[in-house]
């Protein structure tokens, strides 16, 4: 094996560098307030609590870096921090070194719709904010492997009267 251009030192700041997992009073931490979803179901918080209270949390949630309050502006995981709130337990978290709320967006879509569809009016308020934001619909349906006719379904109930798309 070759290791001349091996730099021990290289690879413990890259490990020193690395995103770690912390443990953080909930009152540090609030939702995003634009976040793909707009809607919890309280039940299904309390399920996470029983399960987190049985099993701890398993996984940490990701977090935008410190504001200027010192608090911290969830990413992903937003039911999980809502779980240990209602147990009044530390938040295992990672702090993302990131905070590009354009790619924020599109991984939250996709984190959230894998997880739990996403309702009509998420969906229809996610497909025309991207839009508003300059993103064509080919492109949204790249970067979130949807079907481009389905967006283009929600974008067209953004128009439709409200008792239709609720």
């Amino acid at each position: 094996m070759d290791f001349d251009n091996f730099d021990v030192f290289g690879e413990k700041a890259a490990v020193a560098d690395a995103d770690r997992v912390l443990l953080i009073e909930p009152e540090q931490i609030y939702p995003d307030p634009d976040n793909v979803r707009r809607e919890i179901d309280p039940i299904t918080i309390d399920e996470m609590a029983e399960t987190i209270s049985e099993r701890g949390q398993l996984q940490p949630i990701t977090l935008a870096p410190k504001d200027e309050d010192g608090r911290y502006r969830i990413l992903f995981g937003e039911r999980r921090w809502r779980a240990c709130q209602k147990l009044g337990i530390k938040v295992r978290a990672i702090v993302s070194k990131s905070d590009d709320l354009s790619q924020v967006r599109i991984d939250q879509f996709i984190e959230n719709d894998q997880r739990e569809d996403l309702s009509t009016a998420d969906m229809i308020a996610f497909v025309t904010g991207q839009v508003a934001q300059g993103r064509n619909l080919s492109e949204l349906a790249r970067l979130t492997g949807r079907n481009r006719t389905l967006l283009t379904r929600y974008q067209g109930l953004a128009k439709a009267p409200d008792y239709i798309s609720a």
